[in-house]
């Protein structure tokens, strides 16, 4: 029986290099200059969507269904604001060019002691940021969005 999992202890990364061209798996396993993101209280859905198209034909009952183009998502990391924070600096910095970063998304649930928690990889443009502004007693936040361009990948827990 598995136990159900949160996403307390989830850690975000960026990648300070731009990586204009499309990644494998060996290619984000060897970026050295991965930065921690701190502070991340929301990440938003991710993974790949594929529209449905169809075609209405006229001497069936059904409509015609197949696949169309994938998106690779546009996902939202919100933050609780920290001006000093390496990570979310990058984030900002990003957020004003066209250049495509990697990111790295690490669950806290390793299957050993030793071992490293599950991890999606993903690449894209960065958007933002948003600010919170709100009531007198929100936090102050800022929300970026990564415009994924390729293929996530996904490495279960060791």
């Amino acid at each position: 029986m598995s136990l159900a999992l949160t996403n307390m202890g989830r850690k975000t990364y960026v990648s300070a290099t731009a990586h204009p061209a499309e990644m494998d798996l060996d290619a984000f396993e060897a970026v050295t200059d991965w930065t921690e993101v701190r502070f991340v209280t929301e990440i938003g859905e991710s993974g790949v969507n594929t529209n449905i198209v169809s075609l209405p034909v006229m001497d069936t009952k059904f409509t015609e269904k197949g696949k169309g183009i994938s998106d690779a998502g546009d996902v939202a990391i919100t933050v609780r604001f920290d001006q000093a924070d390496p990570g979310q600096a990058l984030l900002r910095q990003f957020g004003a060019t066209n250049m495509t970063y990697a990111f790295k998304f690490e669950l806290d649930n390793k299957a050993t002691p030793t071992g490293k928690g599950s991890t999606e990889y993903n690449r894209g443009i960065v958007t933002g940021p948003l600010r919170s502004n709100g009531g007198v007693e929100d936090f102050v936040t800022e929300t970026f969005t990564g415009g994924f361009t390729q293929q996530p990948f996904w490495v279960p827990a060791t």
